[in-house]
């Protein structure tokens, strides 16, 4: 189980930041993000590996979920 924030919204200010940069702003003067949306990844399989069962309840939460 993975609790983090969203991989694609990182990727999305990761180029919003190199852009300005590539424009000409100064990366000092940018301001730090901190990312307001999280999610929860489930790899079931590698849970079930050493016998652990994974319970309906965060499986019905998560985000995504690996089989």
């Amino acid at each position: 189980m993975s609790y983090c924030t969203d991989r694609n919204e990182g990727r999305r200010e990761a180029r919003a930041y190199a852009g300005r940069i590539l424009k000409g702003e100064t990366p000092a003067d940018l301001p730090i993000v901190q990312s307001s949306r999280c999610e929860l990844v489930i790899d079931i399989e590698t849970a079930r590996a050493p016998g652990l069962e994974v319970p309906p309840m965060p499986i019905g939460c998560a985000n995504d979920v690996i089989e």
